[in-house]
């Protein structure tokens, strides 16, 4: 069993435990992050906005940033102040 806090690996949850629940899920590469939640993926790369596929639903279709449901802006939010330890 891990013995560290889990808001040192991760967003502050244990990621080991059984009952572990998420509202989204972060994936990340060399040239940038993901933010996906069961409605939207949020892409934050440079190449993502130069093609302007930032925004797009679960089938990768894009979507407006206005018609983002509540629950999917506090994510986002969530995310972004989260970012801040990682960096």
């Amino acid at each position: 069993q891990v013995n560290i806090k889990p808001e040192l690996y991760s967003f502050g949850q244990n990621l080991l435990s059984p009952d572990y629940s998420r509202k989204y899920l972060v994936v990340s590469d060399w040239h940038g992050d993901a933010v996906i939640t069961p409605s939207v993926k949020y892409i934050l790369s440079s190449t993502a906005a130069s093609n302007g596929e930032q925004l797009t639903d679960g089938q990768d279709r894009l979507i407006r940033e206005n018609s983002l449901s509540a629950g999917d802006r506090g994510v986002f939010t969530q995310y972004v102040k989260s970012l801040a330890r990682f960096y």
